[in-house]
């Protein structure tokens, strides 16, 4: 891939060039030579899978399954029949001009279930230089979703939640949502009405968690050996003055 951008406006020639000599000659083939134009959209960009995957692109990194259309939604999943394959694959836009706006956010609607962990195996990542091909040449920032992604009891799609994106106002930028599988656990992840629009997001002023760390939230015991902590397995924060079998201060 050779990128063009420096010669932005301008008329190029594109040449194709060929060097042997007396002691070496080799051969050089070519076919489907093609310039792209790598114009951004602007917002608001919805696309919301009901019939194509649109604009988007789909990069297989590793596994044979990949994201595909699935009635009115796009979908990707490792669980093919009764067996888990491990797969990595990215859903990606098209690059999304931000330089007219002063505020941005991220929507859609989707449904995870069945994953060892929807926070690490469904993934939403941002970058400012991804062009094409292979997403590992390019760096990739995990946005963080108003509450984390957990696995759905049913069927349902629910929101996304509004992810804010101002951070990236002036920049041109790349969406991807990433799937990971393995061989001993493959969930799988339905997506649809995806949404970039000017504004600030609504759903949530702060949002905390508490499913690894207090966050920016502080502990203060006055009283009492016992003190609030984080139960990352359960993913919630708890505090209880009932231990060693009886009730303390």
């Amino acid at each position: 891939m050779c990128l063009l951008e420096a010669f932005k406006g301008k008329k190029v020639y594109v040449a194709i060039k060929y060097l042997s000599s007396d002691n070496n000659a080799g051969i050089l083939q070519i076919k489907n030579l093609l310039v792209k134009d790598r114009k951004p959209v602007t917002l608001p960009y919805a696309e919301p899978f009901s019939a194509s995957k649109g604009k988007f692109v789909t990069i297989n990194v590793s596994g044979d399954q990949v994201w595909g259309m699935d009635r009115s939604y796009i979908k990707m999943s490792g669980f093919v029949g009764s067996t888990n394959v491990a797969n990595e694959d990215w859903l990606i836009s098209p690059q999304i001009d931000l330089s007219k706006v002063t505020s941005t956010k991220l929507s859609f609607d989707h449904v995870t279930r069945y994953f060892t962990n929807p926070k690490t195996d469904a993934t939403v990542l941002v970058s400012r230089d991804y062009e094409e091909g292979n997403p590992s040449g390019s760096t990739w920032t995990l946005l963080k979703t108003p509450l984390p992604f957990s696995n759905g009891s049913t069927w349902d799609f629910v929101k996304s939640g509004e992810i804010n994106l101002t951070e990236y106002v002036g920049d041109t930028i790349t969406i991807a949502l990433k799937y990971i599988s393995t061989a001993v656990k493959a969930g799988t992840w339905e997506v649809k009405n995806f949404l970039v629009q000017e504004g600030v997001p609504s759903d949530f002023i702060f949002v905390e968690a508490f499913d690894e760390s207090f966050g920016k939230f502080t502990t203060d015991s006055k009283v009492g050996a016992q003190t609030w902590r984080v139960d990352v397995a359960n993913k919630y924060a708890v505090m209880s003055g009932f231990a060693n079998s009886k009730s303390n201060v």
